[in-house]
């Protein structure tokens, strides 16, 4: 007998809404990136401690980019939990999961 028609509907549906949160922290992810990006100084800015703000900017650079790549693995972690429940329904329909008269 296959899969439980509700249970499936239960799991795929709770691996879309993972997905969906996973979608939200990766929107939270780019928009920390772009605040980040705004923490640089010009030498007007830095004032007397222009000496610094390299090492400064180069801590900027390096924070906006792991909140960028964490924004693209966020979305393929989504991508490939809808990808599953995709699957888990498409096997289901075609009976894969069924093993009715076996013997």
């Amino acid at each position: 007998m296959g899969a439980d028609a509700e249970k499936l509907k239960v799991a795929t549906g709770s691996l879309r809404n993972d997905a969906a949160l996973w979608e939200g922290k990766a929107t939270d992810m780019s928009g920390l990136k772009a605040k980040i990006e705004t923490l640089t100084f010009t030498h007007l800015e830095a004032g007397l401690f222009f000496t610094i703000t390299g090492a400064n900017d180069k801590l900027v650079n390096d924070l906006a980019s792991r909140a960028g790549e964490a924004s693209q693995r966020f979305t393929e972690v989504a991508g490939v939990l809808r990808t599953c429940a995709d699957t888990y329904e498409a096997e289901d329909a075609a009976g894969k999961h069924r093993i009715d008269n076996v013997w």
